[in-house]
């Protein structure tokens, strides 16, 4: 069986006007020498269509190679010149008189068919061919299919046929002019007199079958008496098309009378089926007036509930529009093809971390083809995890999370198959999900809609808590033993009275008030929005007054809980507290709520209960010559902690110490020092700090102040010089600062206080040449907002480097495979992070190496 060959029509527009200057040319010639142009035109294309019948025969009855090729040379060589010569084939029916039809083009309808008759200048060629003394009589009579005739069974096509996505190897006639096609054609029996005007709004095929079919002329074809009991309406098959390059199968409708009142006319018309799936109706030159109540056209398998959109109507109850001389081509979408689309969508776009959402994957063939084995990758992205996973066909279709692979045995044309997948959100950050067709059997035309991403937006938001002293008052003590608000002692004799003859009765008290402010700088809204606020030691609430939500007080400890805070929106607490005047006393509030918070080092808010600086105390004895006038120490807990980057390393990398000394109060503390230095194998590079400053000469952090319940940091960057080996050991220590350290004074001196005052960080250093990957400094670094990240590779190996934040989240994945033997680097884009420190990690033969970075926006 053979195949149309594909061309591109000339547009309309042009293929008119070159018919005209063709016309013009001939009639600027002789009747004479026109006539002979066009038969030497004619004469030409019939020995070309000869030699493709006489190749097809040939190749029929000794099959091989060679014979096919010579086929498909005469096929090619036949069609190159019909395409060549169309215009002006067509511009002689023009200068006949003929091709007025008014009915042109049309389609394509949902299937993708369409329909052009041959007096447009692109149209088919005509050439109706009477097979009435050469084909099979397959059915005769009236109103009668060839099923109920007895005289023939379906017939037999002589190979496939395609027809609205299905394939056909038989048809059956009915001599009310119409062909069907269906699973079980049997049932298209009997008279079927309705004209189905217009397609497919109406079908009506009988006993309720699902078939498709053919209309070259559907209608109650009538037989006039006058004819004589020896005239039927007969129709006859022919396979192969005994006189068409390129068809199959002809089916010849013959003595059809068709609204003629005397009976004198015939009335021929036939289909020809094409092996690509296209279908010519012609009609013969004896023909007169005829289509009036008639159907011409096509019809799909299914009722119009199932395929409203598959069907094309090219003549319905028009008159006159179907006469002798004419030929309609319905041209076929091309079966070899099918455009799978897909689609992805998500319940939920916007959820919390740790919501589940569910992904849907719709796939849909809009034709032409029937596609099988087809398969979608879905690789879940880091962001999620699997939970579940469902498909609309459990018996032929199947996902596999492993390997994210989504096989759809077969889809038909119009058919959708879907995929539900169930994940659990596990990332803050934006999580993109793509899907892409990777594979199919039959080629699609259009790529485009070959992928579909849905992207996760978890809700999050920046809480930003503040917390203020708004009034702080004294209560001291008068010169006659009973309290004064406000008064205080001026003697300096250090006793505690006034007189230095007898202690005052009356205790000192502080009441203070605080403000704390919750906002949502967004840009979600919040939802359980808790602000904890812990007092301390010694004081008690005695005023709370909340703008919104409620609070519960326990012990020492106010949960406030303000519930729901729209982006922009602001909660405030008022606190009056009281309690002994101890000095500063560190009063601390924190915020939590049930979405993600994108800076949470504003989640925390710091006041100080009592006079911040009371000058009320005098030089004496005791630890650390610093006590208050009731005895009491002016105290400050520093505690240090050091780490490095790298555990191992190897000569000529750098290494980056971080230090960090804490102030956990009670009181602020001045002239804090530092001693950090460094052993002798390591070089010096650079440091920074957050305060002070660093002398690489004596390794002295002069830090300086340190609030209560702040926290100051050091780095300092070193290269490994070929000195060092095994575990080299950097130690760090306070040691100085203006306030003693709780830690240093236990109570009980059997269970003294575990030091904090001193902190080491240990490296092992190992051969250069052990190190597969070594990750090298990036820059610039801080950055903003990219930064270049250098690595060198030792050896060919596989690297992955990625980036985290400081929570251990991976914000990108930059390297993930095997890298070639030397220096490489790539670029980190941070447009889309907050402000912040993030991790750089490099792994390459079981070592891990990080750096960190500073993205400063």
């Amino acid at each position: 069986m053979t195949q149309r060959a594909t061309s591109s029509p000339l547009p309309r527009t042009v293929s008119r006007a070159l018919a005209g200057l063709l016309l013009l040319a001939l009639c600027a010639l002789s009747v004479q020498d026109a006539t002979a142009q066009v038969a030497r035109v004619q004469e030409q294309y019939q020995q070309l269509e000869r030699a493709v019948l006489a190749a097809k025969e040939a190749h029929a009855a000794n099959p091989t190679q060679q014979s096919l090729e010579i086929v498909n040379r005469a096929l090619d060589t036949f069609r190159r010149y019909e395409q060549d010569n169309r215009a002006l084939l067509q511009a002689q029916k023009y200068a006949r008189g003929e091709g007025q039809a008014t009915m042109d083009t049309g389609g394509p309808d949902g299937f993708g068919y369409t329909y052009i008759d041959s007096d447009e200048p692109d149209g088919p060629a005509y050439s109706f061919v009477d097979i009435s003394g050469t084909g099979t009589l397959v059915a005769e009579g009236d109103d009668d299919s060839s099923m109920d005739s007895g005289i023939f069974a379906p017939v037999d096509l002589g190979g496939p046929f395609p027809f609205y996505g299905d394939t056909y190897t038989q048809a059956v006639p009915a001599t009310n002019g119409y062909i069907s096609f269906g699973p079980d054609i049997t049932l298209d029996a009997g008279p079927d007199l309705s004209n189905d005007c217009p397609l497919p709004d109406d079908f009506s095929t009988p006993s309720g079958a699902t078939l498709a079919r053919m209309y070259p002329l559907h209608d109650d074809l009538e037989l006039d008496p006058a004819f004589g009991s020896g005239l039927y309406f007969e129709y006859f098959a022919s396979c192969p098309h005994p006189y068409s390059a390129g068809g199959c199968n002809v089916f010849h409708w013959d003595n059809a009378e068709h609204f003629n009142a005397n009976g004198a006319d015939q009335f021929d018309f036939e289909a020809i089926l094409f092996d690509n799936g296209d279908i010519i109706y012609q009609y013969g030159p004896g023909n007169t007036e005829a289509g009036s109540g008639s159907t011409t056209g096509i019809q799909s398998l299914g009722t119009t509930s199932v395929t409203p959109d598959f069907g094309l109507t090219y003549a319905c109850n028009t008159p006159g529009t179907i006469n002798g001389n004419l030929a309609i081509l319905i041209r076929a979408p091309d079966f070899s093809l099918a455009d799978l689309a897909l689609e992805k969508t998500v319940d939920d776009d916007s959820p919390e971390v740790g919501d589940q959402v569910t992904f849907t994957l719709t796939l849909t063939n809009n034709g032409a083809g029937t596609a099988k084995g087809v398969q979608v990758r879905d690789d879940l992205p880091d962001g999620v995890t699997f939970v579940s996973a469902t498909v609309s066909d459990a018996d032929n279709d199947d996902y596999d999370p492993g390997d994210g692979i989504w096989t759809i045995g077969e889809i038909s044309v119009g058919e959708t198959a879907t995929l539900e997948i169930t994940v659990t959100v596990t990332s803050s950050l934006p999580v993109t999900n793509t899907a892409l067709i990777v594979f199919s059997n039959l080629d699609d035309p259009d790529p485009s809609n070959n992928s579909d991403s849905v992207t996760l937006n978890p809700v999050f938001a920046d809480l930003k808590l503040e917390k203020r002293a708004t009034n702080v008052v004294t209560f001291g003590c008068d010169d006659d033993g009973e309290d004064d608000e406000g008064e205080s002692d001026d003697d300096d004799d250090g006793d505690d009275d006034d007189d230095g003859d007898e202690e005052d009765e009356c205790i000192e008290t502080v009441n203070a008030s605080f403000l704390i402010k919750v906002t949502n700088e967004g840009p979600d809204t919040a939802t359980g929005v808790v602000v904890t606020d812990t007092l301390p030691e010694g004081f008690t609430p005695l005023i709370i007054d909340v703008s919104g939500g409620t609070f519960t007080l326990s012990g020492s400890t106010i949960t406030w809980e303000v519930g729901t805070l729209s982006n922009g929106a602001m909660a405030t607490m008022e606190v009056t507290i009281e309690g002994l005047n101890q000095g500063s006393r560190l009063n601390t509030a924190t915020v939590t709520s049930d979405v993600i918070d994108t800076d949470e080092a504003n989640n925390t808010a710091t006041a100080f209960a009592g006079p911040r600086d009371d000058p009320r105390f005098v030089r004496g004895r005791g630890p650390g010559n610093i006590i208050d006038r009731s005895g009491r120490r002016f105290q400050s807990d520093l505690s240090l902690t050091k780490s490095v980057d790298e555990e191992t390393a190897a000569s000529g990398e750098t290494l980056t110490y971080t230090l960090a000394v804490t102030n956990s109060g009670p009181q602020s503390n001045n002239g804090v020092e530092v001693t950090d230095e460094l052993p002798e194998c390591l070089d010096f590079v650079s440091a920074s700090a957050s305060a002070g400053t660093y002398d690489e000469d004596t390794g002295l952090w002069d830090v300086g102040q340190v609030r209560v319940g702040a926290t100051a940091t050091l780095e300092i960057r070193v290269k490994v010089t070929d000195d060092c080996s095994g575990e080299v050991t950097n130690t760090a220590s306070i040691t100085s600062a203006n306030l003693p350290d709780p830690d240093d004074f236990p109570i009980d001196p059997f269970d003294p206080a575990e030091p904090d005052d001193e902190a080491s960080a240990t490296t092992t250093i190992a051969a250069a040449s052990a190190r597969v990957a070594a990750l090298l400094e990036a820059y610039p670094n801080p950055f903003n907002p990219q930064t270049v990240i250098p690595f060198e590779v030792k050896t060919s190996a596989h690297v992955r480097l990625a980036v985290y934040d400081v929570l251990g989240r991976r914000v990108a994945l930059l390297v993930d495979g095997v890298q070639p033997e030397g220096r490489q680097q790539v670029t980190f884009d941070a447009s889309r992070l907050s402000t912040g420190m993030y991790l750089v990690r490099l792994e390459a033969g079981g070592q891990v190496q990080t750096h960190r970075v500073m993205l400063m926006k």
